[in-house]
């Protein structure tokens, strides 16, 4: 094991993180890097694309989107700033991040954290006849687009709210890939809004004539 692989290790296990059920991702895999490569960096901004070359490098394979820079936060519970959020007064752009260590957990995280205890997903599957809310396609069926049979996962219908029989619908798996934390759904599975992450992840060009529009209706 490496060294510092072993200061990330010694050093997760005495921290806020872990007890507050933050999880390490399994060691060697293409998470475990990105999150290597933020541990050597605390409270540096990194460019995810020096983080995606330098990762691929480590792991001999050729440059590629990774996603892992931004799931190992709102997703995995990391503190870690990205683009739009505030760093020393100043706002991150899109495509950058902030590792803030192991001592404080992300805080979209901590509030949305997945307590499953007392769901009922069976009966919901069967509120929505078994279908996904979203697309209507058929649990156990092949997806009409994928070609994949349909397996239906948990759908977070408001991202801000914690995950509760009211507040839950049958996704398929891509269309809850799709939604991640973008959208707040309604109970048909249709889109209401797009949250504060969905409309930050557009590029920045459309960010701007965004900011624009509300300029000029005076908001």
């Amino acid at each position: 094991m490496g060294q510092v692989d072993q200061q990330i290790i010694e050093t997760f296990e005495e921290s806020f993180a872990k007890k507050r059920g933050v999880k390490l991702p399994t060691k060697g895999t293409q998470r475990w890097e990105v999150l290597k490569y933020y541990f050597e960096r605390p409270g540096q901004i990194i460019k995810k694309s020096d983080l995606e070359k330098e990762v691929c490098f480590r792991m001999g394979i050729q440059p590629k989107d990774l996603q892992e820079g931004r799931q190992l936060g709102k997703q995995k519970g990391f503190h870690i700033l990205q683009g739009g959020e505030k760093y020393k007064g100043k706002k991150l752009k899109r495509g950058y991040y902030v590792f803030l260590g192991f001592d404080s957990v992300n805080p979209f995280w901590a509030h949305n954290r997945r307590h499953e205890k007392g769901l009922d997903f069976s009966q919901k599957k069967k509120d929505y006849d078994g279908c996904c809310a979203t697309c209507g396609t058929k649990e156990g069926e092949e997806h009409r687009y994928t070609k994949k049979i349909v397996d239906l996962t948990k759908g977070h219908m408001d991202p801000s709210l914690p995950m509760t029989n009211v507040n839950i619908i049958p996704q398929c798996k891509d269309c809850n890939q799709v939604a991640k934390d973008k959208f707040i759904f309604d109970n048909c599975g249709r889109v209401k809004y797009m949250t504060e992450a969905g409309l930050l992840s557009h590029p920045d060009d459309v960010l701007k004539k965004f900011a624009q529009t509300l300029k000029e209706r005076g908001y």
